[in-house]
């Protein structure tokens, strides 16, 4: 029979005020009819005094008061670390620290000031902190979540020395900033009374942010997290040496999620998630092989602890603790499959603020498909529903015209461009050698049709449509990459032309091996080669004699006298093939 090991732990303390010796300090906890002014802190020292401490990270989780006095509960398996952090006033220095013993000592737990061990009832002496310093507790017993053994710690003594000099007075404007990555730079003003020379600096926790030195403007980093910005001075002949910090939350890059998406959690989940508790978004864990770490693809599910609460439960995000996100840059509809784990209730779902479906059982439910506009998608539901799949299907898919006025285009949508003001669209069909023909697509084109689209710059909505295709696409030579980027291969080279603009010559340009078409765009791919010689490939649209193309003169066999030069501004000759400039105008020369 496995022996089931005690890791539950109580510090039990004892008195509220601090005796003071002149150079020495005495923290006790306060008792549990003090905890309304003291409660965020269950330590403290009189105002005006040196030193201060505060309980950190596992120190408040879960505490409470045990006769009269705070407790912390430690368990090596879920909750096995604990601090309280001291804070040193400007001009002092601590030399010894001391942790008064109150009771017995568990055996499966450790102390350190800083990293450096501490023996319960021996000073750590030749010390000389500033600034702040941290005591933690750690049980290395991770095999069980139960109580080990009640150990007290009656007080702390620390003894210290002051320079007599003035504060720096140091302070920011702000102590807490949030951003998202790719935010512009800026600057969080600092207060600097006395005129002093100051230093800035910023912690490396990942999410490479940098300040500058000398100003504090601050460069927001490409990953999510927290950074601590720092304000250091040396102080002068009259002032003491002083920070000032302020905290940094770089939140990630919105998601924008234009086409079909599903985060099947149940299913791409393969181990325990960080149950993180920071009110931060953060990535789903173990979704399309990503994980908590700093990795953004665009496209994920994000979730947003509760400050305090836990995000995950078995695993799942839950709404008890946590919520969901994804931003979308077009309409939509979003299906969700949860779970509620209480039989005895009823638990709703809700999406972006509204009630929808219902769970009374432990049975999964399967959402129906619910609107929602572009823009952030956040889901969440009442008490403890646990989320297994959100699926987004769009409703619209939007497309950006440059100053070009023309783009190439493919969807994985069927698309109605009925009624899609301003917006053209063109497939293409046959080439003499020296341009190709160019007809208009309307109605409901199929998905995955290489599309070339005319508008103004702009960015247009086409509506997502579920009815049958109606548009002619037959005898296209556009290509789609709507699910994919792709690569022009050694078969396509000769007959494979990628739109483009040169010199504000828009057309189809000959496409080397290797060139790589974007995901959702389209190219021109002909049945067999071109002449060795042919680069370009202009328009004609439909039955049209062939006419100016944003630049590019009428095809003519008389070209006016003077000097030509080619696109690369290189002197040609009267026979050559493709655009020429003479006199400043455009020719395309057969």
């Amino acid at each position: 029979m496995k022996q089931k090991l005690l890791t539950l732990f109580t510090l039990l303390l004892t008195v509220c005020s601090g005796a003071w010796a002149d150079n020495e300090v005495k923290i006790s906890p306060c008792e549990s009819s003090q905890k309304d002014t003291y409660a965020s802190s269950y330590w403290f020292v009189p105002d005006g005094t040196a030193i201060t401490a505060i309980a950190g990270d596992g120190a408040k989780s879960g505490s409470g008061y045990n006769s009269g006095k705070p407790k912390i509960q430690l368990d090596g398996k879920n909750n096995p670390d604990a601090t309280i952090t001291f804070t040193i006033a400007e001009g002092v220095t601590v030399t010894s620290f001391k942790v008064n013993k109150g009771g017995d000592l568990p055996d499966n737990v450790t102390y350190a000031l800083d990293g450096t061990a501490v023996t319960i009832g021996t000073a750590l002496t030749g010390l000389s902190k500033t600034g702040s310093m941290t005591f933690a507790l750690h049980c290395t017993d991770a095999s069980s979540s139960s109580t080990a053994r009640n150990t007290t710690i009656k007080s702390f003594d620390i003894t210290y020395t002051t320079s007599g000099l003035n504060p720096a007075g140091l302070s920011y404007e702000t102590t807490s900033i949030t951003k998202e990555v790719g935010d512009d730079k800026f600057i969080n003003t600092l207060s600097n009374p006395n005129s002093l020379t100051v230093t800035y600096s910023i912690t490396t926790n990942g999410t490479g942010s940098s300040i500058d030195s000398e100003t504090g403007e601050v460069t927001v980093g490409t990953s999510g997290g927290t950074e601590t910005i720092t304000a250091s001075t040396e102080g002068d002949a009259t002032h003491n040496a002083g920070t000032a910090t302020y905290t940094l939350r770089i939140n990630y890059l919105q998601s924008n999620v234009s086409s079909s998406k599903i985060w099947d959690i149940r299913s791409d989940i393969s181990s325990s998630t960080d149950k993180h508790t920071d009110g931060q978004w953060k990535l789903y864990a173990n979704i399309e092989g990503l994980t908590l770490a700093n990795t953004f693809d665009g496209t994920s599910l994000l979730v947003n602890a509760i400050d305090g609460k836990y995000a995950y439960r078995n695993k799942y995000p839950s709404a008890q603790g946590a919520s969901l996100k994804f931003h979308t840059t077009v309409a939509g509809k979003v299906r969700v499959t949860f779970k509620n784990p209480n039989n005895s209730s009823t638990r709703y779902l809700q999406i972006n603020g509204v009630d929808y479906e219902s769970s009374d059982g432990s049975e999964d439910v399967v959402s129906e498909y619910h609107a929602v506009s572009a823009g952030d998608v956040v889901i969440t539901g009442s008490a403890d529903l646990r989320f297994f799949k959100v699926e987004f299907v769009p409703t619209e898919v939007s497309v950006t015209i440059s100053s070009a006025k023309y783009a190439t285009f493919s969807s994985t949508q069927k698309l109605n461009f009925t009624g899609v003001e301003g917006l053209t669209a063109y497939k293409a069909t046959t080439t003499d050698g020296s341009s190709v023909t160019l007809e208009d697509v309307t109605g409901i084109v199929p998905a995955g049709t290489g599309l070339l689209l005319k508008g103004n710059e702009a960015t247009y909505y086409i509506p997502v449509s579920t009815a049958a295709a109606t548009a002619d696409v037959t005898g296209n030579k556009l290509q789609s990459t709507a699910t994919t980027a792709h690569n022009i291969e050694d078969g396509e080279v000769g007959r494979a032309f990628v739109f483009g603009s040169l010199n504000k010559v828009v057309g189809f340009y000959k496409a080397a091996e290797g060139k790589t078409i974007g995901e959702g765009k389209s190219y021109l791919l002909l049945d067999t080669p071109l002449a060795k010689d042919v680069e370009f490939l202009s328009f004609v649209f439909g039955d049209e004699e062939q006419g100016e193309t944003d630049g590019i003169k009428a095809v003519s066999t008389k070209v006016e006298n003077g000097v030509r030069y080619n696109l690369a501004g290189q002197k040609v000759g009267a026979d050559y093939k493709g655009i020429v400039i003479v006199n400043g105008k455009k020719y395309l020369r057969k």
